[in-house]
């Protein structure tokens, strides 16, 4: 499971766009260390 804070998708979305990509995985974006959000790749929600 990988984990990031909503704050990694903001400075960091580049990043987390190819880890989508490349692992295939949903991340699971926190918010105040509480569950908020995931996003996966395009790919593998069709």
């Amino acid at each position: 499971m990988i984990i990031k804070a909503s704050a990694a998708l903001r400075n960091e979305y580049g990043v987390i766009s190819d880890l989508a990509k490349n692992t295939k995985e949903p991340i699971y974006i926190t918010k105040n260390g509480e569950g908020n959000l995931v996003v996966m790749n395009i790919d593998g929600y069709l």
